[in-house]
């Protein structure tokens, strides 16, 4: 019995030791250099990562991040999170990195991949996710963290990116199908409201990047099909052609004043053109790609036949040899 208890003391000891231990790490990266103006919430931050760690533990190890067996200890880091945030100025896009750290990564831990959100957790949790989602892409294109020494952090770039990925794979009004499906497509742009979203995000994207250095982050993990450069890639296509969509659909489109839209596109397409072949994607991937290529295309009647599979048979005519858009199908 001795034997036992010692070694559960030793077991325990050895747990005890390794929570400082990350406490103090935590500590030393966070709190000490910080800004006067955020020691307060840092020390919140520092004690709710320090229970994080745990949490998304459990997470990697295959149990939901929304299941009720790890409540307890998601209500205890939440406890420090929502206090220390609350902390923080509304302008500061270190609320980004906040929402990124423990509600974000959570999720991608945990989703079995992206497109899923809304059926599985809800229309209320889902939209409420996203409306977050939305508003810390926004926060984070729009301000820098006050605390300087984020400005140049390679995990901004990351978060921002992350974020901007699942707001537009998750948002759906059509459940049952996928993101890129005639219906969704359909629906969503029913809603301005949606439009006025991608129509932001279009734009603050392109802010963000030219504040941020992005070439390194988008090489890192290249060869990885489901990595950052060809997601990135994907994300232009998409948001630029559900702007596009909408305009033409609803007589807002001018030739002169689109063009960058349908210049974003050719380029996107192109780009992931050249990295299915570069990284010897499978037949299945490609084809893959050039189905969705057809989904979202608008023919330019200048250039192409009228044909695509886009939902709304829509096309354009206009006087774009500047860009290039001959695909000629």
């Amino acid at each position: 019995m001795k034997i036992y208890q010692k070694k559960l003391l030793l077991i325990f000891s050895i747990i005890i030791i390794f929570i400082v231990g990350l406490y103090l790490v935590h500590y030393k990266r966070y709190v000490i250099n910080a800004p006067k103006t955020h020691i307060e919430a840092r020390k919140d931050y520092v004690n709710a990562l320090t229970i994080h760690f745990f949490y998304s533990m459990l997470v990697k190890a295959g149990i939901d991040y929304k299941n009720p067996i790890i409540a307890p200890i998601k209500n205890a880091r939440d406890y420090f999170y929502k206090r220390g945030i609350s902390k923080l100025s509304p302008i500061d896009s270190e609320r980004t990195i906040w929402f990124h750290v423990f509600e974000m990564m959570p999720y991608n831990l945990s989703s079995g991949g992206y497109g899923n959100m809304l059926k599985k957790h809800g229309k209320e949790y889902g939209y409420k996710f996203l409306d977050d989602t939305f508003k810390y892409i926004v926060l984070l294109a729009d301000n820098d963290p006050i605390d300087k020494s984020f400005k140049d952090n390679k995990y901004i770039v990351q978060a921002f990116f992350d974020l901007l990925d699942v707001y537009t794979t998750e948002l759906k009004v059509d459940l049952e199908n996928e993101t890129i499906s005639k219906k969704n497509i359909k629906l969503l742009l029913k809603e301005k409201s949606f439009f006025n979203n991608f129509l932001s995000l279009y734009e603050k994207r392109n802010f963000f990047l030219k504040e941020h250095n992005v070439n390194n982050f988008l090489r890192k993990n290249y060869n990885n099909f489901y990595g950052d450069y060809h997601r990135f890639y994907n994300n232009s296509l998409y948001i630029s052609s559900m702007i596009l969509f909408y305009k033409i659909k609803n007589n807002l489109f001018q030739c002169e004043n689109d063009k960058k839209y349908f210049r974003d596109i050719f380029i996107s397409k192109k780009k992931i053109r050249e990295y299915v072949n570069e990284i010897n994607s499978s037949a299945s991937r490609r084809k893959g790609k050039e189905i969705l290529f057809q989904r979202l295309k608008i023919p330019n009647t200048r250039y192409d036949k009228k044909y695509s599979d886009n939902p709304f048979k829509m096309y354009v005519n206009c006087n774009y040899d500047d860009i290039f858009i001959k695909e000629g199908n």
